[in-house]
Parts: structure tokens; C-alpha cells; sequence
């Protein structure tokens, strides 16, 4: 749930908002391990420990880790991360933990349900790029491309709860993705075969996007249960008119207005929870089509209270599937650019089109269902997918679409 709509429920239901910031509130009191916070009780089952373990080892490297991950980090600073005690563990467990059943450490989801992982997670991802980078300079690329499949497992792992676990997953691999797709010409003809597989092996799950999904539809619910359980209304409605301001800022007028008319008030929150469960059910139904084919369910035209209560719940639909999306296509990318290498060193030259290499729906934009753009050029080609669309001030936009290109 988005930030926004945080905003509206800390004003509906008045509460406080002490607790989501406990360094501040606390002042120089010591930071409480994410382990302890996410589990109070270990069970040596769920390999969810051991991601919060190794983010909890590297919490006072983090500035080390992203400057190394940094273009323009040395390759001795590099190799002087990957060898630091607490990094080279930190990279251990997050392979344990690959190697066991992955389960969220929270129990319940809410609007206000916090993820203090998430940017640990991150840094995770940066180290396994740094070393990526260290594995190909030293010339080990098979376990440069093992390091590759292991960062795609943990970005697609770690999306057990709400959208925010989603994006957090899909920026881990994206690191992964770019980093390996700026050193494509290091493989050999194995190498390609080996990267090809890794590829094809992840585009062939099914992926988190409905589980995701799933658990935001669940914290929305929980929201409107948590309003009808505690809500107290204003006696007096706030001043300005009914159909003044954002849909925002009239939605606590509605509701006070609402007040003197409790049976009302309930009868239109029970019909959000209607709207809200169609709306989600739709949704999920539309995602088992291509993402060209999709036709996104909308709230309906309806202006009352309750279906502006269910905009405000409903997360961006279409920027969250094309950042999935965009994922396939990074990971589709690198697929044939394993593809395209390898033929070169089996013929000699490049291919003349996709098609030569005879791969299927690989080579398939999963943004329009149209061939990737494929143009070779001697011993040189460009590889890119048309992208999801966006406005025209996008300075980067082609045609109205952002294109996804791998390793630049």
C-alpha cells in the first residue's frame, strides 16, 4: 500500500504514528537486530531467517557495499569487500536459506505493516554483484553465472508478503541483470549454453506477481475490516463544500457527513468490501493473458464514498505489472543474447534474424507480443524490447514507450 494511502487511514482513524520511527523516538538506544524483530523464535525451517541473518551481518557495511558496486569502484576494492569476514558469511546464509522452504515472517498484513528488510535486502543484491564482477575478472565465469541464478532466486524468494516485497525482489534482480549483461563478451560457447538454461529454467516459474498481489487484495480487506471494528467519526463534518478538493481530501467530509448515520455509514463500507473484492478478483483473472492482451478492471464511473475508498486502497495497477514485465524482458534479453553468442561462435557470424536461432516465445516481446528489435550490424548487433508505455515528456521515450535494453 502506497504512501498515500497511508495518509488517508492515519487521518480516518486517527491514530498515532509513534512506533514507525523508533531510532528517532529513541534516540541513541541501540538498533534491535531485524532477526529479533522478525522472529522472535527461530525455527531452522525457513530459509527467511537466514536472508534476515546475512542482511543483519552486513548493516554496517552497507556503505562499503554500495561503493563497490559503484562503475567506477576498483577492482582491489571490490576483492577487499568479498573478503571482509561478515560479507563472505552474509553470502553463505543467503544460500542456505535458498537451499530451504521460503515463508513470511509475519503472520498477518496490514496498511501499516512495516518492512525494515527491504533495503538490506538490496545491499544483498549489490553484494552479489560485486561478486559477479570479481568471478568474471578473475575469469570464473560458470561461477559468475551460478552467482547470476542465485540473485534471480533471491529476487523472486523474497516477494512473501504485500507489493512492497514485490518491488524490493524485482530491484535485487534488476541489479543482478544489468551487472551480468555488461560482460556478455567474456562467455564462451559453454558459458552461453549454461546462461541460456538459467535463463529459460526462471522464465519457466511461475512467479510472484499473484502471490503479491494476492496479499495486497488481503491488506486492503484487512483496512476496511480494521474501519469498521474502529473508526470514530467527527461529530461535525470538516468545512467546505461536498464536491470540493481531491477525492482525498473529500473522503474524510464524506464519512463525517456519514456520522449521523451509522446505518448508512456501514452500508456503504460494506459495499466498498464488495467493490474491492470484484475489483481484485477481475484483476487476477486478466493476469493469466499476455501483458499485451490485458484490459485492466477499473473502479466504475460510481462517484460515491465507497468507491473512492476502494481507489484510494487499489495499488498502480499498470506501473506494477509493467515493472514485472519489464523484469521478463531483462531476463528474455539476456536469453537471446546467450543465444546470439553462442551462434556466433558456432558459425562464425551473427545470426540475420531472431528467427534463425529458433527460439519461440523467447524471443517474443512480452510487452506487444512482437519479435524483440534485433538489428546486426557485422560483429556488433542491438537487442532491445519496445518497453511500457509512458508520457511523451519522458525525455528517454521512444514512440511513447521506454525501451528495456540489457547492460547499459
Amino acid at each position: 500500500m502506497g504512501p498515500r494511502c497511508r495518509r488517508v487511514f492515519l487521518l480516518l482513524l486517527c491514530l498515532p504514528t509513534g512506533g514507525a520511527f523508533p531510532a528517532a523516538a529513541q534516540g541513541a538506544k541501540p538498533k534491535t537486530p531485524l532477526l529479533r524483530q522478525l522472529f522472535p523464535e527461530l525455527t531452522g525451517r525457513n530459509g527467511y531467517e537466514e536472508f534476515v541473518a546475512a542482511a543483519d551481518l552486513i548493516d554496517n557495511e552497507d556503505r562499503a557495499i554500495r561503493a563497490a558496486s559503484q562503475p567506477s569502484a576498483m577492482l582491489a576494492q571490490k576483492h577487499a569487500l568479498l573478503a571482509d569476514a561478515r560479507c563472505a558469511q552474509a553470502l553463505y546464509l543467503l544460500r542456505r536459506g535458498l537451499r530451504k522452504p521460503i515463508a513470511s515472517p509475519r503472520e498477518s498484513l496490514s496498511p501499516e505493516t512495516l518492512f525494515p528488510e527491504a533495503g538490506a535486502f538490496r545491499d544483498l543484491a549489490r553484494l552479489l554483484q560485486v561478486e559477479q564482477y570479481v568471478l568474471l575478472a578473475d575469469g570464473r565465469t560458470r561461477d559468475a553465472i551460478q552467482s547470476l541464478r542465485d540473485g534471480l532466486r533471491f529476487g523472486d524468494a523474497i516477494q512473501t508478503d504485500a507489493l512492497i516485497s514485490g518491488l524490493v525482489g524485482i530491484a535485487c534482480s534488476t541489479i543482478i541483470l544489468q551487472q551480468f549483461g555488461e560482460h556478455l563478451d567474456q562467455l564462451s560457447a559453454t558459458d552461453c549454453e549454461l546462461l541460456f538454461n538459467v535463463c529459460r529454467e526462471w522464465l519457466a516459474e511461475p512467479g510472484p506477481l499473484h502471490r503479491v498481489l494476492r496479499a495486497e487484495w488481503r491488506i486492503g480487506r484487512e483496512a476496511l475490516s480494521h474501519l469498521a471494528k474502529q473508526l470514530e467519526l467527527p461529530t461535525d463534518p470538516p468545512g467546505g463544500r461536498p464536491d470540493e478538493g481531491t477525492p482525498e481530501e473529500r473522503l474524510p467530509r464524506d464519512f463525517a457527513e456519514m456520522a449521523r448515520r451509522r446505518t448508512a455509514f456501514l452500508t456503504e463500507l460494506e459495499r466498498a468490501g464488495h467493490l474491492y473484492d470484484d475489483y481484485f478478483a477481475r484483476l487476477l483473472q486478466q493476469l493469466g493473458r499476455p501483458a499485451w492482451e490485458r484490459s485492466l478492471p477499473d473502479m466504475g464511473a460510481d462517484d460515491s464514498a465507497s468507491a473512492r475508498l476502494v481507489e484510494t486502497l487499489s495499488v498502480p495497477v499498470q506501473r506494477t505489472l509493467d515493472s514485472y514485465t519489464r523484469e521478463r524482458a531483462l531476463v528474455q534479453l539476456l536469453a537471446c543474447h546467450a543465444a546470439i553468442r553462442r551462434y556466433h561462435w558456432e558459425f562464425g557470424r551473427l545470426p540475420a534474424s531472431l528467427g534463425e536461432l529458433r527460439l519461440g516465445d523467447l524471443a517474443v516481446d512480452p510487452f506487444t507480443g512482437q519479435p524483440l528489435h534485433y538489428v546486426g550490424r557485422g560483429r556488433e548487433y542491438d537487442l532491445s524490447s519496445v518497453g511500457p508505455q509512458v508520457g511523451e515528456d519522458n525525455p528517454n521515450a521512444v514512440n511513447g514507450r521506454l525501451p528495456v535494453v540489457l547492460g547499459r
